[in-house]
């Protein structure tokens, strides 16, 4: 089982976990391995989870940023997995007759066709595009769990506290809706392997980091009180569906925790694992 913490980072993450914020991911660091991996250049979301899933780097699978050039032309579109020019570890895996199954993953999008199940990530164009292999698994979850929701709102927006709240509330209803959504798949859909990936920490650091950082050119003294801890909070959030997550697992399965690449007030290189 893989669980992906976008954005994540050591810099943040130790200190919360010695002070008790984050238990379940302080099991895995006692009980197994942990180290800080160097991301890839550019270390952006496209091509880090890109050489993550196809173990190559940019050079060799094809995505690179978030836009890319249009063959014989000046013009611009958007990068998605159709852009990917090599095979994935999930197909690898079936290859070699073992069931996978994806939710979540950035840059998935349109989904593999899998012995087990993919559901496509922050590249899907919207909730109408078919972003999730087998059809029917689509009609499956949002029978049980509703419909499915892929972005947040109001990002963009964040000029008044009413509407950083509304983010933050976005925030949470995802992270709510991607440990369900989880959860029913290792209930009802068990595969040999299975990765998960939360968004929530990459968005919170980008818009929050000013008000927890007294050092940061942005800090507002004032908003302080009211923001300061909405980084931690995500992360102490993100460490309870990790646990929940945890419950399905035995003393036989592989848990890995990893981020695509880190946070700091100015961008940060690396990510945990």
């Amino acid at each position: 089982m893989i669980v992906g913490f976008d954005a994540a980072t050591w810099d943040l993450a130790k200190p919360w976990v010695a002070e008790g914020f984050m238990p379940n991911l302080a099991r895995l660091m006692a009980e197994g391995a942990r180290g800080q991996l160097e991301s890839i250049l550019p270390p952006i979301t496209p091509p880090a989870w890109t050489s993550f899933t196809t173990g190559k780097n940019p050079g060799k699978h094809g995505v690179f940023h978030f836009m890319e050039s249009t063959p014989d032309t000046y013009a611009l579109r958007y990068t998605n997995a159709s852009s990917r020019r090599t095979r994935t570890i999930w197909k690898i895996l079936n290859q070699a007759g073992i069931g996978t199954g994806t939710a979540n993953i950035p840059f998935t999008y349109p989904p593999e066709v899998l012995n087990g199940y993919q559901i496509s990530g922050m590249d899907t164009p919207s909730e109408k595009s078919a972003f999730i292999h087998p059809p029917e698994l689509r009609e499956e979850l949002e029978r049980e769990l509703g419909p499915l929701k892929l972005d947040i709102r109001f990002l963009g927006f964040m000029n008044t506290d009413e509407r950083r709240d509304q983010v933050l509330d976005e925030m949470r209803q995802m992270d709510e809706q991607w440990t369900h959504v989880g959860l029913y798949l290792l209930k009802h859909r068990p595969q040999d392997v299975t990765m998960l990936v939360f968004m929530s920490i990459d968005t919170v650091q980008h818009y929050f980091w000013q008000f927890m950082d007294k050092s940061h050119f942005l800090h507002d003294p004032a908003a302080e009180a009211k923001f300061g801890d909405a980084i931690r909070n995500v992360y102490q959030r993100l460490d309870e569906s990790l646990g929940k997550l945890l419950e399905y697992t035995n003393d036989g399965t592989t848990v890995f925790v990893v981020s695509d690449h880190g946070g700091r007030p100015r961008f940060g290189p690396c990510g945990l694992s």
